[in-house]
């Protein structure tokens, strides 16, 4: 076992009461499915090689969770939950120099400090009561921002001039709550290519400013219900326009199947183009 890289748990081990030694795995670079409260009672500065750590938060925000995280600095992958009852302790990930993903799911509190090196975000079901944009945009390095059900509260999300220099992909999904407002500053996300609406209904401004923008999916949302669709620019006033692709596809309730309702495309001003293709997901 000395030799073991890839470790999958279900978050269940622990009910046969039996302790769970990992420890001594020098090798380890996959650690998926462990509670905290397993993790706190091995001695863990060992686990030098681990890579990808998917680990679950019962009720504690005792500072060894902290430090033993703190110190792994080979991680590249790290996904906290905490449970229905419990929320994410705040912790300095600043020393996590090679973390490239980082996915929480569940309250966090206060948005803080965040690894340098971070390329890739998922927020589910944090709770934000404020603009979490604030924040995430000064992530100098961050490609893939990912904010799901639940993951923010509030009405309005502001992108600063300077906000998001390197984004490429922004995924917003299940944003329930009231009506959201987007708002992007001529300069802000200058790079996103793709932008994933999911579930979400949404005011967004700028949106005219992102030239390398060439892809819109918007899911199980009536395409007349979004005024921003108006504000997009016509081709002779955004170059090569032609190549971006805006479509709008209804999910059946068992998402065995997807309705493409229709694409936007431009030629002298944007235009509906009628589409029914169905998708069989099965």
């Amino acid at each position: 076992m000395k030799n073991l890289r890839h470790l999958f748990l279900s978050y269940n081990h622990g009910e046969d009461d039996k302790p769970l030694h990992i420890g001594t795995l020098r090798n380890l670079q996959t650690l998926s499915g462990i509670w905290l409260s397993d993790w706190q009672q091995n001695d863990t500065r060992e686990l030098t090689s681990l890579r990808k750590l998917k680990i679950k938060v019962d009720d504690t925000t005792m500072p060894e969770f902290s430090n033993s995280i703190a110190k792994l600095e080979n991680l590249r992958s790290l996904y906290l939950e905490a449970s229905h009852d419990s929320m994410i302790p705040s912790f300095g990930m600043s020393s996590l120099l090679h973390l490239s993903k980082l996915h929480m799911e569940r309250s966090i509190g206060q948005l803080r400090e965040f690894p340098p090196n971070l390329t890739q975000l998922t927020l589910e079901d944090t709770e934000l009561d404020y603009d979490p944009m604030v924040i995430l945009e000064k992530l100098p390095k961050l490609l893939t921002l990912r904010l799901r059900m639940w993951s923010y509260r509030g009405g309005e999300m502001q992108v600063s001039a300077d906000g998001f220099p390197q984004l490429k992909i922004l995924q917003l999904s299940d944003l329930y709550g009231p009506m959201k407002l987007l708002n992007i500053e001529k300069g802000g996300m200058s790079n996103l290519t793709q932008l994933q609406i999911f579930r979400s209904v949404l005011d967004i401004y700028g949106l005219g400013e992102l030239l390398h923008l060439r892809r819109i999916d918007v899911i199980d949302i009536s395409p007349h219900s979004h005024r921003w669709i108006s504000s997009l620019p016509c081709s002779s006033e955004w170059q090569d326009i032609r190549r971006l692709c805006l479509i709008f596809i209804s999910m059946s309730a068992r998402r065995k199947k997807a309705r493409i309702y229709g694409t936007y495309t431009a030629n002298d001003s944007w235009g509906y183009m009628q589409q029914h293709k169905k998708i069989d997901f099965r």
